[in-house]
């Protein structure tokens, strides 16, 4: 069985959800804060090359996080992700109340799994500080539950619990014997957009 089918049954076994802050538990997990309409103005200001308030995916080449999620975000269908396009998701995941979501990772190369390989969530800057970033270390099966660091959670939590804020992230691979190429990290080609009711596994070939 590959490693993409492995995790995609084990991922069912999560498919009820686990969903931290949003449902009656021992004590919440708090969702990031941030301001919506100060994140989408600075996503505008950083990316609105020629300021026609859209963002188009030619503008969009420095943010990986948006561009991945433009098919997404695009809800009249014109290639771009308008300014209420942009605000209108943002406060939806705002409002979600959602804390923390498993977010399912595997690395291959060559069609087979790399262990030891550190797969990291890092919110795109326009977000602002609220969102923490994620990171995982991939296991000898290439998968893993990239999660925030334990001091962002409440005691009784630490060690228990992994995942990923909702936000907008550029997905940063690293390893520290094998070489990956830069646009798996620094000059990162990948994003994702965490929401509540994100179920799809990120899948890194390498």
């Amino acid at each position: 069985m590959s490693s993409q089918m492995r995790v995609c049954s084990w991922w069912l076994v999560y498919s009820l959800s686990f969903v931290l802050g949003c449902g009656s538990s021992p004590a919440k997990i708090a969702g990031p804060k941030w301001d919506p309409a100060a994140a989408t103005a600075s996503a505008f200001s950083a990316y609105d090359s020629n300021g026609d308030h859209k963002l188009s995916p030619d503008e969009l080449k420095k943010c990986p996080g948006l561009l991945a999620a433009i098919k997404n975000l695009d809800k009249n269908g014109d290639g771009s992700i308008s300014e209420d396009e942009l605000n209108n998701t943002l406060q939806g995941m705002q409002d979600s109340a959602a804390a923390l979501v498993k977010v399912a990772c595997v690395v291959t190369r060559g069609g087979q799994p790399i262990e030891g390989a550190k797969v990291t969530f890092v919110p795109e800057s326009f977000m602002g500080s609220g969102v923490k970033t994620a990171s995982g270390l991939t296991g000898s099966d290439g998968t893993t539950l990239p999660t925030i660091a334990d001091d962002d959670l409440p005691p009784e939590y630490r060690g228990r619990v992994k995942g990923v804020p909702c936000g907008i992230f550029r997905v940063e691979v690293t390893h520290p014997s094998i070489p990956i190429p830069a646009k798996f990290n620094t000059e990162t080609t990948i994003g994702r957009m965490v929401t509540r009711r994100d179920r799809d596994v990120l899948s890194i070939n390498l």
